[in-house]
């Protein structure tokens, strides 16, 4: 049997195990929910092996992909350690937003494994990068992007968490900053940061480890750290 990730636009990506493509379609549109007549399909082989399925009936497409020695799911992260809750009381206990926004970063880096990751905060008009790590980190602090581009962007307009499992075949990945900056970007997880209705920004994470994929309980600690650093900056001060 053999390991596959089926994902579609706005869905979080699932991993199943089947025996060939069709089999693992059939059992990822349980896992993601999506109850529909797929009878009439059109589908193209991509010489990667990855698979493009559309429902030619609701227009809805599908991807199927095989993926090899897939780490197993993560468990849920343990917050009742000593070592993290003070961690979370620093983030709360931040002298400024700038501080707190570093520190949130590196806990949802304790939790999700990602190759790079940035808070974004909303200023004006614009998303700007107040903490990033990675290879590019330097040329992105302080940076900024408008508030309706890529997928942080959508995520911040949506107010709803977000997994690009291939950002070639997602036409909402701001491809300009990876021109800019030189840097790949092949999968992205981000949530909102908000409190009580209000937008304050969006915490992304980049690129897991070969053999993983941003799933749902990546999705949930990202959440979990988004949640304590929005209560950090609703709080006065800078």
């Amino acid at each position: 049997m053999s390991h596959f990730s089926v994902s579609s636009r706005g869905l979080v990506p699932v991993t199943v195990e089947a025996p060939n493509w069709m089999a693992a379609l059939g059992l990822g549109l349980q896992e993601l929910g999506v109850m529909q007549d797929m009878s009439r399909i059109a589908c193209e082989s991509l010489p990667n092996g990855t698979v493009i399925v559309r429902n030619i009936t609701t227009g809805q497409g599908f991807v199927v992909n095989e993926v090899d020695g897939m780490a197993p799911p993560p468990e849920p992260p343990d917050l009742s350690g000593a070592p993290v809750r003070t961690r979370i009381d620093a983030v709360r206990e931040a002298v400024t937003r700038q501080i707190a926004c570093q520190l949130a970063l590196e806990l949802a880096q304790e939790f999700v494994p990602g190759e790079s990751a940035s808070v974004l905060l909303l200023e004006g008009e614009f998303l700007e990068f107040m903490a990033v790590s990675g290879p590019k980190a330097s040329k992105l602090k302080g940076a900024t992007i408008p508030i309706n581009a890529g997928v942080v962007g959508v995520c911040f307009e949506r107010q709803q968490p977000i997994v690009v499992a291939n950002t070639e075949r997602s036409n909402a990945h701001y491809k300009e900053l990876d021109e800019q900056t030189g840097y790949t970007t092949r999968q992205i997880a981000c949530v909102p940061i908000r409190f009580e209705g209000t937008k304050l920004g969006v915490l992304e994470m980049i690129n897991p480890p070969r053999g993983h994929e941003f799933g749902r309980v990546y999705l949930e600690s990202l959440e979990a750290v988004a949640d304590l650093l929005a209560v950090r900056l609703m709080q006065p001060g800078r």
